[in-house]
């Protein structure tokens, strides 16, 4: 009987059909949120202080500035292939006027640099210098450059940084000069000293209006107990249609322009931001910043005009997103990898992305919410600004050792 248990046993097993073997469901790794395209070391190690606060995208290439360090000064500019990240040529200033341009502003096929000493324009097609400037009468402002048309406008100062200031502009492409208007110094002696311009055609009134943030210094006193006016002048009248003053009693932004809608004028100031009526300059709203470190006063900050949204950084890890129209906080966060001595801050894709010199970090934001979506770190600290190719859908930036292509990959 055993026996035939087993025969019947082996009878079932071989009438069985063998499982047919599944395939594994291949698992596609997800990309990561910031992904490194290239990465070129911009010197040999171990030098370690390079680059430009601005950078710029033209044709093929990525533009940033040579060092400005301790150890060596680098008047040049470099260009690498914005899709390989290959090192392509280079420019070197032999002219009257050589400086590392960290602050630099693209135009079409120019490249415009400048510091307090001076100003000049690389032409990028012909890789040759279109024109340069050395300072010699006045000192240059340190911060933003701004063009409007065909020409590139900057306060300058007459004797040291406390003497009277003009807003003066250069036509772009011959560097030929013109002062627009000059500010003299108060009956108090105390020296204006202006940001950089932005610049809004009206065309009701048609004129041009240079709208900028005037800072009344004396040098035996700190930011924080000097006056600051907010101006208007027309371009074609060289004069002040209108003036605002006093609006803060503290230091406020001087880095940065103002920024300008259709009706107002958006200037930061004692942790606040102003909204000034663009014609009469009279006050639309003012609403006042969760800056909880009230630090600052607002001197390095940046704003992002997109649409009906004001992207506002001040303080040590302070954002914030207004409503132009009524000045309504929609969302404000202390984010700690951002910080306010960061260059320019970016808008792409619903997104914010900043670099942030106090951190070393690129940090991205969803502008909808203010909800960090990612924030990337370089030992070698990222600090500089981020640029976009729409082309390649590449951003790029630098830290102190390497220029950088890379992508966002929203998660």
């Amino acid at each position: 009987m055993n026996f035939l248990y087993i025969i019947l046993f082996f009878l079932a097993a071989c009438g069985k059909e063998e499982p047919t073997p599944v395939e594994p469901i291949p698992v596609t790794p997800s990309k990561p949120v910031f992904e490194t395209m290239w990465k070129t070391r911009i010197y040999e190690a171990p030098l370690e202080n390079v680059g430009s606060f601005n950078s710029y995208v033209y044709r093929d290439w990525y533009f940033i500035g040579g060092t400005k360090g301790l150890d060596r000064l680098d008047p040049s500019i470099y260009a690498f292939n914005k899709t390989t990240g290959q090192f392509e040529w280079s420019f070197t200033m032999d002219g009257e006027y050589q400086v590392p341009p960290h602050n630099m502003l693209g135009y079409k096929n120019l490249l415009v640099y400048g510091d307090a000493q001076g100003i000049g324009v690389l032409d990028l097609e012909n890789k040759k210098l279109a024109w340069e400037k050395r300072f010699r009468n006045y000192l240059g402002r340190v911060g933003q450059l701004t063009i409007f048309g065909n020409h590139v406008y900057r306060g300058v100062a007459y004797g040291d940084f406390y003497g009277p200031v003009s807003l003066i502009r250069f036509d772009v492409y011959t560097g030929e000069e013109e002062h627009i208007i000059r500010f003299e110094k108060s009956a108090e002696n105390h020296a204006p000293t202006i940001s950089a311009p932005i610049i809004h055609y009206d065309s009701q009134l048609n004129d041009t209006i240079a709208y900028i943030i005037q800072v009344w210094q004396r040098a035996n006193l700190g930011p924080g107990k000097e006056q600051t006016d907010m101006i208007a002048v027309s371009l074609k009248e060289r004069k002040v249609i209108w003036r605002h003053e006093a609006f803060t009693q503290w230091g406020t932004g001087l880095l940065y322009a103002p920024n300008v809608t259709d009706d107002v004028v958006l200037v930061p100031g004692d942790w606040s931001m102003y909204a000034f009526d663009r014609r009469t300059g009279e006050l639309s709203w003012k609403t006042e910043l969760d800056d909880k470190f009230k630090v600052g006063n607002a001197p390095s900050e940046s704003q992002l005009l997109v649409g009906n949204r004001l992207y506002y950084r001040s303080g040590l890890h302070y954002v914030a997103c207004l409503d132009v129209t009524t000045g309504r906080i929609i969302w404000q966060v202390n984010n700690k990898n951002v910080a306010n001595c960061s260059p320019n801050m970016i808008y792409n894709d619903g997104m914010i992305i900043t670099g942030c010199f106090g951190t070393g970090r690129i940090t991205i934001i969803d502008a909808e919410s203010g909800r960090q979506i990612h924030s990337e770190f370089s030992p070698h600290n990222y600090n500089y600004d981020v640029v976009y190719d729409k082309e390649t859908d590449m951003y790029f930036t630098q830290d102190f050792a390497h220029a950088l292509g890379f992508k966002i990959n929203k998660p």
